[in-house]
């Protein structure tokens, strides 16, 4: 089966012999990436097929497996590929958690299970409803990392009850992607506010300290 497996503009295009272990694959890509990683689609085929679509996708080649996502890439995704649907996902997640081939699961394996359960897309959407909701862009005011991730433990708690927040790694990613990052007194900072109503609306702590340069 042929994979593409999506991280912000660019795209994987892989072959796995097993369906049943793309989530393992996801999940191994996923480890060593800065992006958050999502399955974008999958085409049934060989490593022939493979081969045949790094050739048709040369242009778009920029790494090894990896390719710009261009108009024409898109367009094949989206008419001639099949979604890699949730149960495919969750249908090996628990063989790796309960060791249940045998020997019992490492840390690793573990860490997997828990990355093949994630529905990367959501979570990504999720951060930028918080982000569209109660931030916004300075030129003049420096805050503290750690600021808005107080900010998004409350939001969260509000907004999903009982539903573990993004990790700062993730939080940090969306804001990269909005903001200038830079470092006031060695920590990090990003050139943005949280918006006036937010720390009263959702009851962030006292301690929300805005760093200005």
């Amino acid at each position: 089966m042929i994979y593409f497996i999506r991280g912000g503009s660019s795209v994987k295009i892989g072959f796995v012999s097993d369906k049943n272990s793309l989530p393992e694959r996801l999940a191994n890509l996923q480890c060593g990436s800065p992006l958050v990683l999502s399955i974008a689609g999958v085409y049934e085929g060989d490593r022939e097929t493979e081969q045949e679509l790094h050739r048709i996708f040369a242009a778009e080649r920029y790494l090894g497996e990896w390719f710009h996502m261009s108009e024409r890439l898109v367009d094949f995704i989206e008419t001639r590929c099949r979604p890699f649907v949730a149960q495919e996902y969750h249908a090996i997640a628990p063989r790796f958690a309960s060791g249940q081939d045998g020997a019992a699961p490492s840390k690793s394996i573990r860490m997997r299970s828990r990355l093949i359960a994630v529905r990367p897309n959501e979570v990504w959407e999720d951060l930028n409803v918080f982000l569209d909701k109660w931030t916004e862009p300075s030129e003049n005011t420096h805050t503290l990392a750690s600021t808005f991730q107080k900010c998004l433990a409350a939001h969260w708690a509000q907004t999903f009850p009982g539903k573990a927040p993004p990790t700062h790694t993730a939080l940090g990613i969306a804001m990269g992607k909005r903001y200038s990052k830079t470092k006031t007194g060695g920590q990090q900072c990003y050139m943005a506010v949280l918006k006036p109503l937010s720390i009263a609306k959702i009851d962030a702590p006292e301690e929300l300290e805005l760093k200005i340069s």
